[in-house]
């Protein structure tokens, strides 16, 4: 589910020198690398523990597979209040070209701060030197937990989406003879699906999408329907299923009927 949760669990990692880097120049900080989860969560809750226990894993849903010393670690509940000046530490390179800012709080506690949310800050004049002056929160995209700025496009539609869902809660399932080929469907558990029709002997075809991946849902499909034309089968975001849990409509994509055809789909 996606909103700005109204409690955070913090795991930190033991306190330890961070080095800051920019050109020839060089400094030193005692940060604790932090790991914020919404606090309804047990589950995310515990992949944070396991974070901080096993710090060399390549996995931290579960506990490493080979014997290791687990390392202490700090854990505190805290309200997910606005907050600000966070200090600009550091820059690390990600896989397929991304970027993640290295902030540090008044606390002592280093995270991660996107590169989106950076350029918010250049652009609202809420940068002095190394500070952000802005106040942010964390919220949360569906399974991710990020940092935002209070009043900002995310913010704002993350706080609606999270309004929207206490609203779903009571809402019964649309009946599948009032679904439409290409409509964009909400489920109660805050996902997008594209919907495809039904296949005889198969059930309801539907397609993951959302508008974090792209700017539209239309250029979602049409990518992931390039692919089909392709390879003739679906990637992993595509499926079949039995029934449905979608409770609103949000959008709509075009479909060719060539394309109707080669799924073998129908109303």
């Amino acid at each position: 589910m996606s909103g700005i949760p109204e409690k955070l669990v913090v795991i930190t990692r033991n306190k330890r020198n961070f080095v800051e880097k920019a050109g020839d120049i060089e400094r030193k900080e005692k940060v604790r690398e932090a790991f914020f989860v919404d606090a309804a969560s047990e589950k995310s809750a515990e992949t944070a523990r396991n974070w901080a226990r096993y710090p060399n894993s390549y996995r931290y849903s579960k506990p490493p597979p080979y014997k290791c010393e687990a390392n202490s670690f700090g854990e505190e509940t805290i309200p997910n209040k606005p907050f600000t000046n966070l200090k600009i530490v550091g820059l690390d390179q990600r896989m397929e070209g991304g970027r993640a800012y290295k902030v540090m709080d008044e606390q002592g506690r280093l995270f991660d701060l996107r590169e989106d949310v950076l350029m918010e800050c250049f652009f609202s004049d809420e940068v002095r030197g190394q500070m952000l002056t802005g106040q942010f929160v964390w919220a949360k995209n569906h399974t991710q937990m990020k940092v935002v700025r209070v009043g900002s496009k995310q913010y704002n539609e993350l706080k609606k989406r999270a309004e929207e869902q206490a609203k779903k809660v009571t809402q019964k399932n649309l009946r599948v003879a009032d679904l439409t080929i290409g409509g964009v469907y909400r489920t109660r558990g805050d996902c997008d699906w594209i919907y495809l029709g039904r296949v005889k002997g198969k059930g309801l075809l539907m397609m993951a999408t959302n508008l974090w991946r792209n700017e539209s849902y239309q250029k979602d499909f049409d990518e992931r329907m390039g692919w089909y034309r392709a390879n003739k089968k679906f990637n992993r975001m595509t499926e079949f299923k039995k029934s449905h849990s979608f409770v609103v409509r949000v959008g709509q994509v075009k479909i060719r009927i060539e394309d109707i055809e080669l799924l073998g789909s129908k109303e």
